[in-house]
């Protein structure tokens, strides 16, 4: 049954106690846009061992809506490594571990989509925080939508929003908080 798979899939997490959270920040939502930031923080054994933070060069200057909404400025990407490297320097910090991330599915294609195009392969098992925040969360009129910046505001969460190490750090509380209240 559904609830069987549910109960499996939670006590599963509940189990995963090292694991990397990783988050980008793009120039847009369509799949020809750049990855300009990468970051990843590493936990084992539920303790914060290491983070990953690089901005990845563009072949274009950022949009100026994606500038408002994350503070990245063309100055930031000065200097910045290419995205093969970047995505090397990822998969070096990153390794096998099953990873997590706040609507992960964005991630993960934009990661894999570079990572082909560089014969670099991210198989890592994951899991959206996102998903188990609505299942969690849904039908309890806590969260008026379930964005990263609403439901890290209900769990009393404060960061910086829409930069890739901040949004990897939330996740991993979030995650926490939702494992918690099982």
């Amino acid at each position: 049954s559904s609830r069987k798979m549910r109960e499996d899939f939670f006590k599963m997490v509940n189990q995963t106690t090292s694991f990397s959270s990783i988050d980008i920040e793009t120039t847009g939502l369509d799949k020809n846009a750049e990855i300009i930031e990468i970051g990843a923080v590493k936990v084992k054994n539920n303790r914060i061992v290491g983070r990953f933070q690089t901005f990845v060069a563009a072949s274009a200057p950022i949009p100026k809506q994606i500038t408002t909404i994350t503070n990245i400025t063309d100055n930031d990407l000065i200097g910045a490594p290419d995205i093969r490297i970047a995505l090397i320097k990822l998969k070096n910090f990153i390794g096998t571990m099953p990873l997590i991330g706040y609507n992960i599915r964005f991630d993960m294609e934009f990661l894999k989509n570079y990572g082909c195009k560089n014969r670099i392969s991210f198989q890592n098992k994951t899991t959206d925080v996102l998903t188990m925040a609505r299942k969690k969360l849904h039908g309890k009129d806590v969260v008026e939508n379930y964005k990263l910046s609403t439901v890290a505001k209900y769990f009393g969460i404060d960061f910086t929003p829409h930069r890739a190490s901040n949004d990897a750090e939330a996740t991993i509380k979030i995650y926490n908080r939702l494992r918690e209240n099982n």
